[in-house]
């Protein structure tokens, strides 16, 4: 296999750089055989420990994902994707109410954001927090 591709023939890489709460540039582009609106997971760059139990011992490193991006903008070696799962905010209450929502504003949908720390050089990872050097995996698309 190729260090591009995993076994399972999906595109792998890493984050080149976290330009925002919502945006990352992957190292991977036209190239790679990316397509916009191509989506990926960002993943830990380091496995959780998955204990056998039976003998205690480590049977493997399994990375977790920390959110999911899509590629909006492509590049011949990169591309730029952005979260793209949303989830609404606020409402609408009706005469007399007081809910919190109406406290809030109207009902609008939000983009998911994750923590972000965009002047990171890696050296210390955070659990949740995408950086530089986290791992993508593409998100195979489903069959119907």
């Amino acid at each position: 296999m190729s260090e591009k591709i995993d076994s399972q023939g999906l595109i792998i890489g890493s984050v080149a750089k976290v330009t925002s709460t919502r945006s990352v540039v992957i190292n991977r582009g036209q190239d790679d055989d990316v397509e916009l609106g191509m989506r990926f997971q960002i993943l830990s760059r380091e496995g959780e420990e998955i204990l056998d139990p039976e003998t205690g011992e480590v049977i493997e490193e399994i990375p977790y994902e920390k959110t999911r991006v899509e590629v909006e903008e492509l590049y011949s070696r990169a591309a730029i994707a952005k979260t793209y799962e949303t989830h609404f905010v606020g409402g609408q209450g009706g005469f007399g109410s007081t809910t919190l929502s109406e406290v809030f504003g109207p009902r609008r949908e939000m983009y998911e954001t994750f923590p972000a720390d965009l002047d990171d050089d890696g050296s210390q990872p955070r659990d949740m927090t995408v950086r530089a050097g986290d791992r993508i995996r593409q998100i195979p698309e489903k069959s119907d």
